[in-house]
This record gives C-alpha cells, sequence and structure tokens, in this order.
C-alpha cells in the first residue's frame, strides 16, 4: 500500500478533500435522523406546529449541505 502513495503525489489535493467532503457528507446525513427524533418527540407530540416547521427547515438545509458537499466530492474525485 505504501508503494502506491508515490503515484498519489500529484494527486495530493483530490487525496484530501474527496475523502473530507465525503466525510462531511456522512455527518450531515447522520444528523438527520436526530433532527427528526426531536420534531417527532417534542413537535408532534406537543402539537407544536411551528416547532414541525423549524425542525423541517433545519433538515432541509442539513440535506441540502449535504448535497453540496457530495458535488464538491464528486467533482474532486474526477478532476
Amino acid at each position: 500500500m505504501l508503494g502506491l502513495l508515490r503515484f498519489a503525489k500529484k494527486y495530493r489535493k483530490q487525496v484530501i478533500l474527496g475523502p473530507f467532503f465525503k466525510f462531511l457528507e456522512a455527518c450531515f446525513e447522520l444528523v438527520l435522523p436526530l433532527f427528526m427524533a426531536r420534531l417527532v418527540d417534542q413537535g408532534i407530540r406537543n402539537n407544536d406546529q411551528a416547532y414541525v416547521l423549524q425542525m423541517a427547515g433545519w433538515m432541509l438545509l442539513m440535506s441540502i449541505i449535504g448535497l453540496v458537499c457530495v458535488m464538491i466530492c464528486q467533482y474532486w474525485l474526477l478532476y
């Protein structure tokens, strides 16, 4: 495996940025169930429509950020 590193020297930026943005995307995707749990436990249980919409907005934002991270990751892996 270490012998392959000499071939990756000219692709240093791609080797670092691709997995970094994939990691960020995974983190944003793994946070979504936590927001859904809060939405159900606090928003729906208390019949608080404003809280449900707020959590839904946060979930949409996390999904969009995850999508952007995936697009950046794919860009750097194909560049």
